[in-house]
């Protein structure tokens, strides 16, 4: 919590132990893991305005090429269609008016020395009054690699309420995602990983 800055509070405690799903879109598409495989999922956070959360998961695989395969395997099409897909039938069961779609399948910081192996962005809404759909917040996804250890970190955020606030939002995420990829490495280059 520390990392995020004192604008942050735990929201929900670490999950513990992630176990398989056949289901679940990231066994798939040319994944390495398997279903017997466990992950980690850490605790989540929330910023003051109750607006942005953050939360991460991490994976150690046998070997940096089993690592490597895995962040490919979310850059996929096939990847990225099952979870959105995923993703928006949850939200529909919790609301049949409301949906999650794809918006963004990467980034430039992709590849790039320090960034993510991995992203994509989903954004999230219902209907207008007009019957025309209302995007109201944005689920951004990225990977991240450290030789052996894969870690994933989600930010969810409600969208900017007009045009004016789009740069600050867009700070607040940078800074969120940069302090929690700094510490996640800093923590893994502490223990040798």
């Amino acid at each position: 919590m520390e990392d995020l800055g004192a604008d942050w509070t735990q929201y929900r405690k670490a999950g513990g132990f992630l176990t398989g799903d056949a289901k679940n879109c990231s066994y798939r598409f040319g994944s390495p893991l398997k279903i017997s495989d466990r992950g980690y999922a850490g605790p989540m956070f929330r910023d003051a305005t109750k607006t942005i959360f953050a939360y991460s998961s991490a994976f150690v695989f046998r070997s940096e090429a089993a690592a490597k395969a895995y962040t490919a395997s979310r850059t996929s099409a096939a990847y990225l269609k099952c979870q959105v897909a995923q993703d928006d039938a949850a939200q529909k069961k919790a609301d049949p008016k409301t949906f999650v779609r794809l918006a963004v399948t990467t980034s430039p910081e992709v590849g790039a020395p320090g960034g993510p192996e991995s992203f994509y962005e989903e954004e999230a809404g219902g209907k207008n009054a007009d019957g025309t759909d209302g995007v109201n917040a944005a689920y951004y996804r990225s990977a991240y690699r450290h030789g052996r250890v894969v870690y994933v970190i989600k930010i969810d955020t409600a969208a900017a309420k007009d045009e004016a606030s789009v740069p600050a939002l867009g700070e607040r995420l940078t800074t969120t995602a940069t302090a929690m990829t700094t510490a996640i490495e800093g923590r893994l280059t502490a223990l040798g990983a």
